[in-house]
């Protein structure tokens, strides 16, 4: 059973990284985000099964990782996703937009 849940979390890792990877590469803010946030749920997973199984991998209490996991990686996942909702939200707002749309006096440099 040990190897199983070794394996189970190996496939989330390489699941996490993969998401990772295409959230970095992915153009549009919304994908990037979701992308972010399903590599986030899948470190998430990785946690849930070593704190399940921690007498059977450990013997003792989880390792010095996976403090720095909750305490450092988990944070920066959620402040990487509040970030972008406030840039798309800052892009996208109705002062944006009408900023976007040119005076009468900037109109007539146009023609």
């Amino acid at each position: 059973q040990n190897k199983t849940i070794q394996e189970k979390m190996k496939g989330l890792y390489y699941e996490a990284m993969e998401y990772i990877g295409a959230g970095y590469y992915s153009f549009e803010s919304n994908n990037k985000k979701q992308l972010y946030n399903k590599s986030r749920e899948k470190v998430g997973g990785i946690l849930s099964l070593i704190y399940a199984h921690q007498d059977e991998a450990f013997h003792q209490s989880p390792p010095e990782v996976i403090k720095k996991i909750e305490d450092d990686l988990l944070p920066a996942f959620s402040g990487l996703i509040r970030k972008m909702d406030r840039i798309s939200r800052k892009k996208y707002s109705p002062s944006q937009i009408q900023r976007k749309i040119p005076t009468n006096e900037e109109s007539k440099d146009l023609y």
